[in-house]
């Protein structure tokens, strides 16, 4: 039998009680002090492990807990009791600082890999896989949120809609695979020109960008970039991506409402931003396929670009590449240039 002293405390107050610890070999402990006898057996109480040399704490079943002073004796205990692998383990890398970096880097690299390369796959093939109907809720729930916090009717009369209306059909044939979209007009004063998709192949267009756009060339390469993200399942990736790596960190770093969570979610903020990065280049690179292949050049999409960069320049001002959703545009329309074989398009 191995015996400590301890103080108890009963969970309800910070009343403290001195009390005396008994491990019996059978796996008994009994707790006594004035008022106090308790005895319980070895798998009803969790030790907690060690840290250095602060105090342990034996808890108790009932919210109690009784806070142990002597760690030698602790881990005595535990390691005669129950191997004590896992705290002998712990506590050789608190005391060894270079081993316990090594891990550190090591659990960094295995966590960054996770996010950077296990995340995305297993996002894109739970994307593929997924309901029908549970794609089309999300498209629908999207839009009606939009329309009551950003949105409002278009204005456009019905002949320009039908006009840009009948371009967007003929796109949804065009690519390697016929895709199943819906073209959606909004006006969007706070978003100005801008088009984006949403789930279940929703594709909302607003007025401004429609009078941005100065050829009918320039709405086409925009609306295949759109449909490129719809034929790629990017906005259900990417919801996946980020649900998943939130969990990912909040099972790390504990509860993401508390301070230290906030700032765990910096690594979540900053990987998911290559992730739209990745997406826009590949809508791009959709967009330009679709675009060849209907011999319309491929610098209708660079100028609308480099309009939208222009009036988006005047209302956000600049921001880092780096920390952007999109790649710079300078990076997207040097690529758009590039002919498969890698030379300049000069259509």
């Amino acid at each position: 039998m191995i015996s400590l002293d301890a103080a108890y405390y009963d969970g309800r107050s910070s009343a403290r009680r001195a009390v005396r610890i008994e491990f019996c070999e059978s796996g008994i402990i009994n707790i006594r002090g004035a008022g106090l006898e308790l005895r319980l057996n070895l798998a009803q109480v969790r030790v907690s492990p060690r840290l250095g040399n602060t105090p342990r704490y034996l808890y108790l079943p009932d919210g109690a807990r009784c806070e142990m002073a002597d760690n030698d004796v602790v881990d005595t205990v535990i390691n005669h009791l129950s191997g004590g692998t896992s705290n002998r383990f712990l506590h050789f890398l608190e005391s060894h600082y270079p081993t316990a970096i090594a891990a550190l880097v090591i659990t960094v690299g295995i966590v960054y890999a996770a996010i950077d390369y296990g995340i995305p796959e297993l996002s894109r093939r739970v994307a593929s896989s997924m309901p029908q109907h549970i794609e089309t809720s999300l498209g629908r729930e999207g839009l009606r949120t939009l329309d009551r916090g950003m949105f409002s009717p278009s204005n456009l009369d019905e002949g320009t809609r039908h006009r840009v209306r009948r371009l967007f059909d003929s796109l949804k044939q065009a690519g390697p695979a016929a895709v199943e979209a819906q073209l959606e007009f909004r006006s969007g004063e706070r978003l100005g020109a801008n088009a984006f998709a949403l789930p279940a192949g929703y594709v909302v267009i607003t007025d401004d960008l429609i009078e941005l756009a100065q050829t009918d060339g320039e709405l086409l390469a925009v609306m295949a970039h759109e449909i490129g993200h719809v034929h790629n399942r990017h906005i259900v990736r990417q919801i996946l991506q980020n649900s998943l790596t939130a969990l990912l960190v909040a099972g790390l770093f504990g509860d993401l409402t508390s301070i230290a969570g906030l700032s765990a979610t910096l690594p979540t903020f900053l990987v998911q931003q290559k992730y739209s990065r990745q997406f826009e280049q590949e809508a791009d690179e959709y967009a330009a396929e679709v675009l060849r292949a209907r011999n319309v050049p491929v610098t209708h999409l660079v100028n609308i670009l480099k309009r939208l960069a222009m009036e988006q320049a005047g209302t956000r001002g600049k921001i880092l590449d780096y920390l952007s959703s999109h790649p710079a545009t300078g990076k997207r329309i040097e690529t758009l240039l590039e002919e498969p074989s890698g030379k300049a398009s000069r259509s």
